[in-house]
């Protein structure tokens, strides 16, 4: 994969030696400017073997009653503090455009001294992050929000198999168990965003992914990985802060990339429509069927136990994401596009981000 994609395994001299030169910790004129959010429980979750953390989360109950409004922050790692515009570690950042992530290794976007070092939201250390505050109600409705550089320090290094045993009814390990209030309220808000999302006519694609390690003689162990109540509360509150900060940089006019998911094409419409007609279920003849009248096709075949044939259907008749540059606010682009970075395979990297961006301002693409 490395020498047929021309993929960069090392690091050259200038971007090490500036990679080297940043303090392991965060020292206090680090933090000068910044809101400090030290005190409030702060949490990672991610795989078994992840190396480093880009994302955390947190809740605060806004007026300390069981139905009040909650505070969800998700707090990126800044990055955008350490690689500086135009110096070695931003050009190789530009060069590398993400962290490539391979069977028992991971060829990353910046040096590991950063990003498994200073940028990485490690348990109990203090962290530079830009975080997302939004004031949500238990049903999920963002009543307000703002984007704030913050310093953080991560209360516990969870996993999502940790988490989803407690989901299930169990306890997180010991040590971690001040969480699982936190954790409970959580579950249920991203529950409630999903569903929102669902009735919204988003297509429920509940594929069961594949995980490939490599043992030390070289063959492969491909384990099966299905979504469940721990990844989907990661999914739902980074999808959730992507959205406003999407609609954010929309709302500013700032530049920035975004994936803007294409319409299908009238082909893949009538070879969807044919599909559904042979399992038994109609589909609206109008050039461009609403994401609800897909999602509903969906719903009614999972009633007949054809869930999974009908979504992956629907997945190969949907448009091709795609990067787009949003330059202005006569391009078109809806507000309800997320936004991405670093660019995607094929789409022209750009500098490394310094915004607010929910996802633009890790070290590299979060793994699931």
């Amino acid at each position: 994969m490395i020498v047929k994609y021309g993929l960069k395994a090392e690091f050259g001299a200038a971007p090490l030696a500036e990679a080297t030169s940043v303090p392991e910790t965060v020292i206090p004129e680090m933090m000068e400017g910044r809101t400090d959010y030290r005190k409030v429980p702060t949490f990672t979750i991610d795989g078994e073997d992840a190396k480093d953390f880009d994302d955390a989360i947190s809740v605060e109950r806004l007026d300390g009653s069981k139905d009040g409004l909650l505070r969800v922050g998700v707090h990126i790692a800044d990055v955008s503090y350490y690689v500086a515009e135009g110096t070695s570690l931003d050009k190789e950042a530009q060069e590398r455009a993400t962290s490539v992530y391979l069977p028992g290794s991971v060829l990353p976007m910046l040096p590991e001294e950063l990003s498994n070092g200073i940028c990485s939201l490690i348990e109990g250390e203090p962290r530079l992050a830009l975080s997302a505050l939004m004031d949500v109600t238990r049903s999920g409705e963002v009543k307000a929000f703002q984007f704030v550089e913050t310093v953080i320090q991560s209360d516990a290094r969870l996993t999502y198999q940790q988490v989803q045993e407690f989901a299930e009814g169990g306890r997180l390990p010991t040590g971690k168990r001040k969480l699982e209030r936190d954790i409970k309220v959580l579950l249920n808000l991203s529950q409630e965003l999903r569903n929102s999302r669902i009735g919204a006519g988003a297509l429920d694609f509940d594929f069961t992914e594949a995980k490939v390690d490599v043992d030390d003689q070289g063959a492969l162990h491909v384990t099966p990985v299905k979504s469940n109540a721990a990844r989907r509360l990661i999914e739902e509150l980074m999808l959730l802060a992507n959205r406003k900060v999407a609609e954010e940089l929309s709302r500013r006019d700032v530049p920035a990339l975004y994936r803007v998911h294409e319409g299908p094409t009238p082909e893949k419409q009538e070879i969807l429509r044919a599909y559904l007609k042979a399992m038994g279920v109609g589909m609206s003849t109008s050039s461009m069927p609403a994401p609800r009248t897909c999602s509903g096709s969906c719903a009614r075949l999972q009633a007949r136990r054809r869930l999974s044939s009908s979504t992956r259907c629907c997945c190969a008749a949907s448009g091709r994401p795609a990067t787009a540059a949003r330059t202005s606010a006569t391009s078109g682009w809806r507000s309800t596009t997320t936004c991405t970075s670093p660019a995607p395979s094929g789409a022209t990297p750009t500098s490394s981000c310094t915004g607010p961006c929910g996802r633009c301002c890790s070290t590299g693409s979060r793994r699931r």
